[in-house]
């Protein structure tokens, strides 16, 4: 293996390389910067630690995404124990200023006062910098240009890499830096938010002048989706603030909301933590409302509350605040959703008449969610209400509410509309407190539309939002990965996952979460055959959600699998008693996930009563394919029950047709337990099959790729699957076509192109 750094992607390997390798091919990778995501994982396994979304972004800018600088910026961060502040720049470790510095040392004087000009400005162009340094800028940076530490395109100068310009600055006397900085802001005239930033780091102390500057323009780069540089100005603003100033009060507040809306929750809680002492009445409620939303996504819902709960008497009588207030009690109430009612439905009669349209809307809505879960009829007169006043205002920060009830009963293509187009608004905003929980619904969605390795995208995305944000707010995106592991059958994985979530959720008092977790277990016991865990499972679950008040749980029901696992135990009474439950609630609110659960269920309890004519008739509706609104795994699962069903009846073939069709779809999500499953019911027949089986699409086009010498990546990447499921396909593939090698594979295939034999089976 050969390593060059290059520009240049098509450059040919040094000295002659490639022309003394051959015949021998070779490969080439373009290693692009790290993303985002792949950053933060690299950093929390190698420090222990994990980082704040601005955190994070300052160190892939300044790393340029290259992983060794940016290990040495995160571990220099760490040793510090500092946070990011405005005007200041992370600390750069001995290793890189030395490094940096050597290609810095190159150039005159002169040149590196120009070259700090390029380092301060936010925009820095040539004609800003001729404008502070004279006609000689030019041939002051024609030395930096040579020695490879600046680009000039066209109007824009840049560094080629952002560790020069940060320890040009960190060289530099304060002196210095704030002199540059009073320069660049009288040249900002033009751009607010640039003359207010450049003039606070040009002057020292109080100036009410500056301040005022500097919350306009952090109000103004919040307006614009720009909440980390919001909070940037905020911070200054407080600092040039005068103490006696009634103003300093709410700018800090404004400074903490900022750093809400950009996603770094710590920092949101110190600067509302230590406000509290200092403040009262209205101000004193909204800032114990930022205090208890950040308890929210990063503690215990019971905290949240608790912080909030004091908050009512601080609003007095102000009924706007205290509509907001209530509506968040409502929302975080999760843990007793009775009461979590009656502070949505009181939330909604306070705001009705204010100006706050947005947060009836929520108020609304949210009372018709809970309504749903505590098991009454749907009003759907209040979410047709709550979605027209929502329409009346510009689309803002919306409420997952009616997303989750249309991925409940079915209307996936509405939910998944509602969720993309509420994380469209926030990624846009750059608000992302919330990105984690809009990320995991999604994935979600895309695992009840069979498009699972969509989910897992969207799952891992959502992982990395949330310990971005806190762990806890990664809690369910977590869980959905485990989901995702349990239907694609790596069952370790997602044991261990569901083993830790529940044991943390538990201790937490979190019973929804709780409950959710304890769903993956109850999956991964129904998938191994397991009956007695699945049925410990769901028990748990319900009554986790029994202590919370749920009567309708909608899509973390535990009936499906506890229905199943009483049967095979033999508990008919209690199958019986949890199948007319789920039916009663399927009759309350359909939802054709309950509908293949309860054939599925009804099948089952027959079975294991020795009904054989009334296991083939629950299941008749899978006779023909997949119904209409149920997802290919649910059909595929109530088709196996049916193959189980038929091959009681001695209906071989019958049997065998339905199992085939099982099996297709099991193969094709990669649903390998599942697949194995259906094969071993097959092998119950004792039917021997010819060698010339027909191949679904789906496993055609992963024989085609894989024949033509494609890895299993590329054919992942090709088909947009994972690869865990092209060795699923293949697997499958080998035993089919009787081939041990994808050369086999390839002839096989050309062969079966040019002259398909029929399928046949000999009994």
């Amino acid at each position: 293996m050969i390593a060059q750094r290059s520009d240049i992607p098509e450059e040919p390997p040094p000295f002659g390389l490639a022309d003394a390798a051959r015949p021998i091919p070779i490969e080439r990778l373009w290693l692009e910067p790290l993303s985002m995501g792949a950053l933060h994982q690299l950093l929390r396994s190698a420090t222990g630690s994990s980082f704040t979304r601005p955190t994070l972004l300052r160190i892939q800018e300044l790393s340029g995404g290259n992983p060794f600088y940016a290990l040495e910026l995160a571990r220099a961060f760490v040793a510090s124990g500092t946070a990011v502040r405005p005007g200041l720049d992370l600390p750069l470790p001995s290793s890189l200023r030395g490094l940096v510095g050597a290609h810095l040392d190159r150039v005159s004087a002169p040149t590196r006062r120009v070259l700090l000009t390029v380092a301060l400005s936010t925009k820095p162009t040539m004609g800003l910098l001729e404008a502070m340094s004279g006609p000689r800028t030019r041939t002051l940076l024609e030395p930096a240009i040579d020695a490879g530490l600046i680009c000039v395109e066209g109007p824009t100068v840049t560094f080629d890499h952002p560790l020069y310009a940060s320890t040009l600055v960190a060289q530099a006397s304060a002196d210095e830096v704030r002199a540059v900085h009073a320069s660049l802001g009288h040249a900002a005239a033009e751009d607010p938010e640039a003359r207010a930033r450049h003039m606070a780091l040009a002057s020292e102390g109080p100036d009410a002048g500056v301040a005022r500057s500097l919350a306009r323009a952090s109000a103004r780069a919040r307006g614009r989706g720009a909440p980390a540089m919001a909070g940037e100005l905020a911070d200054m603003a407080v600092e040039r603030t005068p103490p006696a100033s009634r103003e300093l009060p709410e700018r800090a507040l404004a400074a903490a909301e900022a750093w809400f809306a950009a996603g770094d929750l710590p920092a949101t809680r110190d600067r509302a933590g230590a406000l509290i002492p200092s403040v009262r009445g209205r101000l004193r409620a909204r800032t114990l409302l930022l205090m208890s939303l950040c308890s929210w996504y990063t503690r215990p819902a019971q905290e949240a509350v608790a912080e909030l709960l004091p908050a009512l008497s601080a609003a007095r009588d102000d009924r706007q605040l205290l509509g907001l207030l209530h509506f968040y009690l409502a929302i975080f109430r999760d843990f007793d959703i009775a009461e979590a009612r009656k502070h949505s439905a009181l939330a909604a009669s306070l705001l009705e008449g204010t100006a706050d349209r947005g947060h009836l809307a929520a108020a609304l809505l949210q009372t018709f969610h809970w309504t749903v879960l505590l098991g009454r009829r749907p009003p759907m007169a209040l979410l047709a209400k709550g979605l027209d006043v929502e329409a009346e205002g510009p689309l803002t920060d919306r409420l997952t509410s009616p997303g989750i009830w249309w991925a409940g009963v079915g209307r996936l293509d509405l939910a998944r509309a509602r969720f993309q187009q509420m994380l469209d608004f926030d990624l846009a905003y750059g608000q992302y407190s919330s990105v984690a929980n809009l990320q995991t619904r999604l994935a979600e969605v895309e695992l009840w539309s069979d498009d699972w390795p969509a989910a897992r995208r969207q799952a891992v995305s959502a992982v990395e939002a949330g310990l971005e944000t806190g762990a806890a707010a990664a809690e369910m995106a977590l869980r959905a990965v485990a989901l995702v592991d349990a239907h694609e059958g790596d069952l370790e994985r997602a044991q261990a996952a569901a083993t830790d979530g529940t044991e943390r959720t538990e201790r937490e008092g979190s019973g929804a979460l709780t409950a959710a977790w304890l769903l993956v277990t109850a999956l991964v016991a129904a998938s191994r055959g397991d009956a007695a865990a699945a049925e410990d499972a769901t028990g748990r679950a319900w009554r986790h959600l029994r202590q919370v008040g749920y009567v309708e749980p909608m899509r973390l029901d535990p009936s499906p699998e506890r229905i199943e696992a009483l049967a095979v135990l033999g508990r008919l009474d209690e199958a019986r008693v949890e199948l007319a439950g789920l039916e009663a609630r399927h009759r309350r609110v359909a939802k054709p996930w309950a509908a293949a659960a309860i054939a599925r269920g009804r099948a089952r309890v027959a079975l294991a009563d020795g009904d054989i004519p009334a296991a083939i008739a629950a299941t008749s509706t899978v006779a023909a394919g997949p119904p209409p609104g149920w997802s290919r795994f649910d059909a595929a699962r109530v088709m196996l029950v049916r193959g189980e069903g038929l091959r009681h009846a001695r209906s071989r073939r019958d049997a065998d047709e339905v199992l085939g069709r099982a099996l297709a779809i099991f193969r094709d999500l990669g649903a390998a337990v599942w697949a194995d499953r259906v094969t071993a019911e097959q092998a119950r027949l004792g039917l021997t099959r010819s060698s010339a089986l027909v191949l679904t699409p789906t496993e055609a086009r992963v024989a085609r790729l894989a024949g033509d010498g494609l890895s299993t990546r590329d054919v992942a990447a090709e088909m947009g699957i994972s690869p865990r499921t092209v060795e699923t396909h293949l697997s499958s593939l080998y035993g089919k076509l009787g081939v041990t090698s994808r050369a086999e594979l390839g002839r096989v295939m050309a062969l079966r192109e040019t002259n398909e034999p029929p399928p046949g089976f000999h009994g």
